[in-house]
Parts: structure tokens; sequence; C-alpha cells
């Protein structure tokens, strides 16, 4: 016999306190986000079509350079007037480094790029000289800070 009694999961040392902590936490992130500050991690979030082509301070999730210019990312949801965004590069060859490491099941990957390819459309007519290569970048392993044999500079010109 099933019982139809509803099964609740206790985990020790954890309150209802702390949940609405996080939330707190997730929303100030956000808004600190909204009044362009810089940062080196970003959660998922929401940026509206019109917000395109903003230019903010962030360190790249591929390479890890801190950079200051267009925010390039990764559209996880593309909605009607709004994506769900997932990190921050400084280049779209970084951005293809990201999709081929972390999105390489070949539907997966497929689906990714054309997310790509449209994010990269829509910022190209709104940021004149950018430039969106799709062509993934080197792995940041061959800079000399990670044990590789390349200049930090050398491995930027490439972008």
């Amino acid at each position: 016999m099933v019982s139809a009694t509803p099964k609740v999961l206790f985990i020790t040392g954890v309150r209802k306190s702390d949940l609405l902590n996080r939330q707190k936490k997730d929303t100030t992130v956000f808004e600190d986000l909204k009044n362009n500050v810089t940062y080196a991690n970003i959660p998922s979030r929401l940026i509206k079509y019109n917000e395109l082509g903003r230019t903010i301070t962030a360190r790249c999730w591929s390479c890890d350079h801190e950079y200051t210019g267009v925010e390039i990312f990764f559209p996880k949801v593309i909605d009607n007037d709004k994506f769900l965004a997932e990190g921050c590069f400084n280049s779209f060859k970084c951005l293809m480094s990201y999709v081929k490491l972390y999105y390489s099941n070949s539907l997966d990957e497929i689906e990714s790029i054309n997310k790509v390819n449209f994010l990269k459309r829509l910022l190209v007519e709104r940021v004149p000289g950018l430039v969106a290569s799709l062509e993934p970048a080197l792995p940041k392993y061959v800079m000399s800070k990670y044990g590789g044999s390349m200049a930090d500079e050398d491995y930027l010109a490439l972008l």
C-alpha cells in the first residue's frame, strides 16, 4: 500500500532564514549589475534587447582577463524581448571556447552555436567595429601564468 502523505526532507543545519537570505543576496547582485558595477563572477541574469551593446568592466569566464568593453555573454535562453545570460566574455572567440568546453554534446553544441550566431548578429548591428569571429580561442593554459609558454599580451592579441 502506497501512502498519500507527502515526504519531507529535513537537512540538518539549514533553516528557512538561510534560504531567505540567499534570495536577498541574489537580488542585491542583480541590482549591482544594473548599476554597472565591476564584478568578477556573474550568475545567470536577464538582459533585455535594448540593453545589448552596453559597456561593462568584468573578468572573462574563458581566459580570465579583466577587461572593459562590450558585454558578450552566452544566451542560455532567448525569449521575446530578453536573454537569460550566462557568463561574461571579452570576445566571441572566448565565448566559443566556453561553448565548446561546456556544451560539447552534439545537439547542445549545434543549438548553442545557433544562439551565439543570433547574439552576434544583434551585437554587430548595434556596435560598429565589433570583431565577431566565431573561431574558438586557444585554451587559457597556453599562457605563462597557467604553465604555458605564451605571454598574456600575445594571447590577448589573438583575441
